[in-house]
């Protein structure tokens, strides 16, 4: 039961940042002016791809370079 609940919080958490993001957005242009609010937007997308593309990229570095630092005789490069 605990879980149903905390997955339920976690996704009315998640829609109450996204609603709240659309619902601000004439305020944020009417404060900052429309091409202030586009770069916003894009430093935002920017962050968000590169969060993504990190998930994965991390571990298989560390997982790489572990390997490489446990074995001297794997050519690098």
């Amino acid at each position: 039961m605990s879980l149903n609940r905390n997955v339920a919080a976690n996704f009315a958490g998640n829609l109450t940042t996204a609603v709240m993001a659309v619902v601000f957005i004439p305020v944020y242009v009417h404060y900052l002016g429309i091409e202030a609010y586009g770069l916003v937007g894009f430093s935002a997308t920017l962050t968000s791809i590169l969060g993504i593309a990190n998930v994965g990229l991390s571990t298989t570095l560390n997982r790489e370079f572990a390997r490489r630092s446990a074995r001297p005789d794997i050519a690098v490069g």
